[in-house]
């Protein structure tokens, strides 16, 4: 049995695929097995994963059908032999030491899981990573139940910076989503573990480079625009006994909605807009959620998207040293007092800063003839 068995779901990444192995196969945790998912891949994504396999036994490479990031997830847990899973996106590297020192601190205390920070990794126009420390740092490097500290839920799931016990996840029956061309399944995942979850440790430490200037990124897709609801949506249907879990749930649902609004186009918007609002202003109109847990920038772009249509009604702008009161598309303009004294300060601001100026510009000139 392998102390680590790293899991890679495959689809069509071949610009990126070699440098992901490399990071993989390089791992100072040499007693690891690598399964390779390639989930239909049109382009030469599977010829690179058989050839690394024929290099190195400790690979296993899965070709199968189109089915999705969750379906290629799950066929690679349930081919999984290890003691713990890690999991590498294709187009991601890691640290070399990565499973190494992460395969320490969960056999050492007996977790559940361990979870680092990551850097977010772009390669054009220039290399560049960003440290992303998205856990507050008093939680980091002891052991806990996540339930019981609300942080542990804050941020997103970066699942692929974390490895989970083998077992923990058979037990608890975690596993993806299934949705056929669905995205963001790594959603439910995680918020199953953190549920889930007896024993885990948050370490203030990064391994994981996340490539954040792939354009077929699905974060980047306009087409999944109801995709993070299904993930919620099975949250939902799972926990609906736990009031406690229930108001979890419900907090992660305002961020996650509204993370999910802002990344859309306009036209993306207008089509998520009406379940976006029917499922969330209830939330929020009872307080049926844990504050701590939704970030202040959640609650404005709801109540951007909520109030809208009145701002298109009623609005009040400073434009110059005039107050610019719209109704009804109809524009009234007022001389504002303060902002005419403003006006007047800069003003004669700028010209105080003139006079000096000149005064030093005349010393000079003065000194320059003596």
């Amino acid at each position: 049995m392998a102390k680590v068995s790293v899991i890679i779901p495959v689809y069509n990444v071949e610009k990126y695929l070699r440098e992901c192995l490399d990071s993989v196969v390089n791992q100072t945790l040499k007693d690891i097995e690598i399964i390779c998912v390639d989930d239909g891949s049109t382009d030469d994504s599977g010829a690179i994963l058989d050839e690394y396999a024929a290099k190195d036994s400790r690979i296993k490479v899965i070709h199968k059908e189109n089915g999705g990031y969750g379906k290629a997830m799950n066929v690679g847990i349930d081919s999984a032999t290890g003691e713990y899973i890690g999991i590498v996106e294709p187009d991601d590297y890691v640290e070399l030491n990565m499973f190494e020192n992460f395969y320490k601190i969960v056999s050492e205390n007996n977790l559940d899981f361990v979870k680092g920070y990551y850097y977010n990794y772009s390669s054009f126009p220039l290399e560049k990573n960003e440290l992303v420390a998205n856990y507050d740092n008093n939680i980091c490097n002891r052991k806990l139940k996540p339930i019981e500290y609300f942080e542990t839920f804050k941020g997103g799931a970066s699942i692929w910076s974390a490895i989970y016990n083998r077992e923990f996840l058979i037990e608890k029956d975690i596993k993806f989503l299934e949705t056929p061309g669905a995205s963001f399944q790594d959603t439910s995942f995680w918020i199953k573990v953190l549920l889930s979850a007896e024993r885990g440790m948050f370490v203030n430490e990064a391994y994981n480079h996340y490539r954040i200037d792939n354009e077929n990124s699905s974060v980047k897709s306009n087409s999944k625009i109801f995709c993070i609801c299904d993930e919620m949506h099975e949250l939902d249907r799972i926990y609906a006994s736990s009031k406690k879990i229930v108001k979890i749930i419900n907090s992660l649902k305002i961020d996650k909605y509204a993370w999910n609004y802002n990344r859309l186009t306009k036209q993306g918007q207008k089509q998520f807009k009406d379940i976006y609002l029917k499922e969330i202003d209830p939330i929020i109109k009872l307080k049926n959620y844990i504050p701590i847990i939704v970030p202040a920038r959640s609650i404005k772009t709801f109540n951007d998207v909520k109030y809208q249509n009145i701002k298109r009604i009623f609005s009040v702008q400073n434009v110059g040293i005039h107050k610019v009161l719209c109704i009804f598309g109809l524009k009234f303009q007022f001389k504002s007092k303060k902002l005419i004294e403003r006006e007047r300060f800069n003003k004669l601001e700028g010209r105080v800063n003139y006079l000096a100026s000149e005064l030093k510009r005349l010393k000079k000139a003065v000194k320059g003839k003596i």
